[in-house]
């Protein structure tokens, strides 16, 4: 199932698989998980409580947390959509370039889309996609202090990276 189908039907898929959660709560340390057995404590203990979370793209996050952590939860920030709602650039790379905050590391992409071919990453490139995932959160978050915070509250950073076998 192709991405562009819609992230519901993305993630529904049979052969979807989860890889990499990364997240960072408030302006907290970067954390990043392959386990997912359980749900991380931190973000256990948003999901019972009150609290935003933040994504770039949050459909899709959204549609993750469903499947992998049984989450209802319904209250996302999108900062793809507020780019789009300012009219500036909407990928993430693109839009954390244009409020001069840095680039998406390169290497991601290619280790990506190692994945979806079904390849199994070097320890060397699993580390260089735990550090690409935890770059990604970082730039999540300062572009969503650049382009403000429309609900207040406490902020959670949410960054996934996921395989799919076609």
């Amino acid at each position: 199932v192709p991405i562009k189908l819609g992230a519901t039907a993305y993630v529904s898929h049979l052969s979807f698989r989860p890889v990499l959660l990364a997240y960072a709560v408030n302006g907290g340390r970067i954390m990043v998980t392959d386990d997912f057995s359980k749900v991380p404590a931190a973000i256990a203990q948003a999901m019972t409580q009150d609290h935003e979370f933040v994504a770039h793209n949050a459909e899709f996050d959204r549609a993750v947390f469903r499947k992998v952590f049984k989450s209802r939860k319904s209250e996302w920030i999108d900062t793809a959509a507020a780019c789009r709602a300012l009219s500036i650039p909407a990928s993430l790379d693109s839009a954390a370039e244009f409020h001069g905050i840095g680039r998406k590391l390169d290497t991601g992409k290619a280790l990506l889309k190692k994945l979806e071919k079904g390849e199994t990453l070097e320890k060397a490139e699993q580390k260089a996609l735990r550090e690409y995932a935890m770059h990604d959160v970082r730039l999540l978050r300062w572009l969503h202090l650049h382009i403000g915070d429309p609900i207040g509250g406490p902020l959670w950073f949410i960054y996934r990276v996921h395989k799919l076998h076609l």
